[in-house]
């Protein structure tokens, strides 16, 4: 009993979550379930719950700490260039946790909304392009979305997931800045 105690006190949202996170690459959406959250933290469910609230709430905590975060590292480069960087690197993370992201499109409001960093810095690229008012958005979004659990089915593909990516979503920048030159 000592050690259960320990356990909880030393329990936080973070390491929940991390616990999740594997959880959820190890065993899909089966992988959040706070039983077996518990048992991989050796806590009782109710603590998970303490430290996460509800799993609608824990799966919303996940999605702003995974899909929905700022992308770091991007270049001084013209804006086609920041774009593709952007969304190459938000495929990247739709593909690694493409269970989460089918949890998001059985229930949209985890997904955050309109208001995330991810969001805010596309609509920003776009608007460097000229293409602030274009849809151009909504299906940048939509196709990697598409892409990254077509490709989460198909394992055997995963190692050429960058390059295929990177050549549709080439052929739709260079589209919207022709468009924007005429």
């Amino acid at each position: 009993m000592t050690s259960l105690r320990k356990a909880r006190g030393s329990l936080t949202q973070e390491r929940v979550l991390d616990v999740a996170l594997a959880g959820l690459r190890r065993r899909g959406a089966a992988g959040l379930s706070f039983r077996a959250l518990a048992a991989a933290l050796d806590v009782t469910p109710m603590a998970v719950h303490h430290c996460v609230g509800s799993r609608a709430e824990m799966l919303r905590l996940l999605f702003a700490h995974t899909m929905g975060a700022p992308v770091d590292g991007l270049s001084d480069g013209p804006p086609a260039e920041r774009l593709r960087a952007l969304m190459t690197a938000y495929c990247a993370r739709a593909v690694a946790y493409a269970p989460l992201l089918r949890e998001a499109f059985a229930d949209p409001d985890l997904a955050g909304g309109p208001q995330t960093p991810i969001v805010a810095a596309l609509r920003q690229e776009l608007a460097a392009l000229n293409q602030a008012d274009s849809p151009l958005l909504d299906l940048l979004i939509d196709h990697a979305h598409g892409f990254a659990l077509s490709i989460s089915a198909q394992p055997a593909k995963l190692k050429h997931v960058e390059e295929a990516y990177a050549e549709a979503l080439d052929w739709v920048i260079r589209r919207a800045v022709v468009v924007e030159g005429k």
